[in-house]
């Protein structure tokens, strides 16, 4: 039902993918100009290496020789690249300095590009909410700058929290993947699965714990302290049912977006992204409304109603007239 419900949200808001996707394109162009200053510097020299080029040579010429059949000379393509790959690592550690200030670099402008978004994601929720709540219409750019305050707050604190959460699991998903592909006796397919498998729960997982914390500052109105034990705190949150639905969601997002990129050569992505972020922010906000068992909009003509309980007196059960807890869409 929440699951349904989102989807209800996500159309009633479904202008709200434009002005997400404007506003992710600026983000994109600003940040990409900085990523390529960023790295282009660095990696100028190793690009320009005749030890590169040889490998990537030597790699055509494997597939060229299997693909035609003659693989007699395969033995002295391999041992080529060896060598190659030996004046490649030379190369690679005498740039040390420079890579480890291009890692610093590219971290720095992450996080930054990162605490952008998370302003522009802030603004989506609270249109969301107030439409929810109201049936506001608020303008999306004007609600970014009014909640700019709170949402840089929050911003400031989730995202690095959120950098060192993607850090742990890349470590742990190149692990597994040495695991499962270098050191594995797994058919391909079968090391593919686990793999996206692990990818997959570990994304939910880092959503399920923050499902919380835009919701309960837009709608609750409590302050980023009150907001972050509210978020971390599970006790009476069904926890695990939220987890279920949000495996659903992340597997979906996945599908829609590489059948996107496949279907119309990756134009489709311009609709899709956006639309998957409107789509986690919707079911944050139902989650929540359902949880607190707040009365909120899912369309113009729908609303998703909570009665508030009364405990029936003597007299009033007697005539009939006891009074159940309900909520129901109407």
């Amino acid at each position: 039902m929440k699951f349904k419900h989102a989807c209800h949200v996500l159309v009633d808001n479904f202008s709200l993918i434009y002005k997400q996707l404007l506003f992710r394109v600026i983000i994109w162009v600003i940040f990409g100009v900085l990523y390529y200053f960023c790295i282009y510097p660095a990696v100028l020299k190793i690009l320009n290496s005749d030890a590169l080029s040889d490998i990537i040579q030597y790699v055509k010429d494997i597939f060229n020789a299997i693909f035609s059949g003659d693989i007699s000379g395969m033995p002295d393509i391999v041992e080529a690249i060896k060598t190659s790959f030996a004046d490649f690592m030379e190369i690679l550690s005498g740039s040390v300095g420079s890579l480890i200030e291009t890692v610093v670099l590219v971290a720095v402008v992450h996080l930054v590009s990162k605490w952008v978004t998370t302003l522009c994601n802030y603004g989506a929720a609270q249109c969301i909410s107030d439409r929810m709540s109201m049936r506001a219409d608020d303008h999306f750019f004007a609600t970014t700058i009014r909640c700019f305050r709170k949402s840089a707050i929050y911003g400031l604190i989730y995202v690095p929290l959120s950098f060192i959460y993607e850090i742990l699991v890349s470590a742990v998903m190149f692990a597994l993947l040495y695991v499962l592909v270098v050191n594995s006796i797994l058919p391909f397919m079968l090391a593919v699965f686990i793999f996206t498998a692990v990818l997959v729960f570990a994304i939910a997982v880092q959503m399920t714990f923050a499902s919380d914390w835009i919701p309960a500052l837009t709608r609750g109105t409590m302050n980023q302290r009150e907001a972050i034990k509210y978020t971390f705190h599970r006790k009476n949150k069904h926890t695990m049912n939220v987890l279920a639905n949000y495996v659903v969601i992340v597997l979906l997002i996945f599908s829609i977006n590489v059948l996107a990129a496949i279907s119309t050569l990756g134009v489709g992505l311009l609709i899709t992204v956006p639309a998957s972020y409107v789509l986690l922010l919707s079911f944050q906000m139902v989650t929540y409304h359902d949880r607190e068992r707040i009365t909120y909009s899912i369309g113009p003509d729908s609303m998703v109603e909570y009665k508030t309980e009364h405990v029936p007196t003597k007299e009033e059960f007697f005539r009939g007239e006891e009074d159940h807890p309900e909520d129901h869409t109407r």
